[in-house]
């Protein structure tokens, strides 16, 4: 009887360690079936991306195909096929801060025909490119303005506000207006009394104009 237990207990054990190592067995292949889901799913995703990619070089060699057709049936047809020529974008003039309207027209137009030749668009890039092309009393201005700009007064960042600020600087009717709200400005806070001492020509120039003094060497 105690054999017949003992074989019993040795069967019983043998069952549970197939058991387990079914178990494991059924794990590993659970595993290994995922695998192979995950890489079929990545290889479908590569070959759609690839399909993909292969459309549009076909669009691509389409249209090579049509535009050689066309040149073949252009030169059978005895047409000359030539480049576009090259348009070589005249430099825009210099300004030099001189008060008169001519002058400053005769900067600002050919700017806007070199921003268009050149393609350049971004107001910024346009702000930038006018101001390489100032010189002496417009530099002048323009380092002022510069100045104050750093400085978080205002911007000058688009095109259109770069060139109401220069010609409120140097068109004439401008200067006059400003020199007229000057003058009503100084009266105002007076800055100025003829009758007590006579004023300096260039004193008062430099309270209208906003011109300071150089600093004696």
């Amino acid at each position: 009887m105690g054999d017949v237990k003992d074989h019993v207990g040795m069967v019983e054990q043998n069952l549970q360690t197939l058991e387990d190592h079914v178990l494991e067995e059924l794990e590993s292949l659970k595993k290994a079936v995922g695998a192979q889901d995950e890489l079929r799913e990545r290889f479908t995703e590569l070959f759609n991306s690839l399909q993909e990619q292969l459309d549009v070089v076909k669009v691509g060699v389409e249209e090579i195909r049509q535009d050689a057709a066309m040149c073949k049936r252009a030169i059978a047809g005895g047409a000359v096929v030539t480049p576009s020529p090259r348009v070589d974008t005249p430099k825009p003039k210099e300004f030099g801060g001189k008060r008169d309207a001519k002058e400053l027209d005769n900067y600002i137009w050919p700017m806007e025909q070199y921003f268009e030749g050149a393609n350049i668009t971004d107001e910024k890039t346009k702000v930038r490119t006018a101001t390489l092309y100032l010189t002496d009393t417009a530099t002048l201005w323009w380092r002022r303005k510069h100045c104050d700009i750093e400085k978080g007064l205002y911007t000058i960042d688009t095109w259109e506000v770069f060139k109401r600020e220069i010609k409120k600087q140097f068109y004439p009717e401008n200067v006059a207006y400003e020199a007229r709200k000057k003058m009503k400005e100084l009266r105002h806070k007076g800055s100025y009394r003829t009758e007590d001492k006579p004023i300096s020509f260039l004193y008062l120039c430099s309270k209208i104009f906003d011109i300071k003094p150089e600093p004696n060497a």
